[in-house]
């Protein structure tokens, strides 16, 4: 499943495979699941990665300038995961059984979409909405994926 399920999210995520095979193996290349365009800061977006390993987990990573409160901390754990605040990083390992948390993560990231100052990010509040829609892509793709 793991081949089949990465290239479902290469095809999905219109990821150019050719462009990435000079680097090696495909097997751990993260695949961006968000919506950043040229247009958006940088520094205050959060990015979200997966990466679809051989154990046939998903390793989730966002990274950025987001607000990471104890409810997602207290996820990120359950999921054996981490967060790192200072650095703004977010890491949860799920089987593509366990797909439905990432719904979760979603909600709990748009819950703090007032609280962009706690980071110095004024862009947050727009920023989280479309953060959580990229999650919930991201979780409806895989579904699609496992029913098939």
């Amino acid at each position: 499943m793991t081949p089949q399920l990465r290239n479902h999210l290469f095809d999905r995520y219109e990821i150019r495979r050719g462009k990435l095979a000079h680097r090696g193996s495909l097997r751990n290349t993260p695949i961006q699941i968000d919506d950043q365009d040229d247009n958006d800061s940088f520094t205050n977006f959060c990015n979200i990665f997966c990466i679809v390993e051989p154990s046939k987990n998903i390793r989730l990573e966002l990274t950025g300038n987001f607000p990471i409160n104890k409810a997602m901390a207290d996820l990120a754990e359950i999921y054996k995961g981490f967060t790192d605040i200072t650095r703004g990083k977010l890491v949860i390992n799920i089987t593509p059984d366990q797909i439905a948390v990432v719904t979760d993560l979603a909600r709990l990231i748009r819950n703090t979409a007032n609280m962009g100052s706690l980071v110095n990010n004024p862009h947050w509040f727009r920023i989280a909405a479309r953060t959580s829609s990229s999650l919930m892509r991201f979780y409806r793709i895989v579904r699609e994926f496992l029913e098939g």
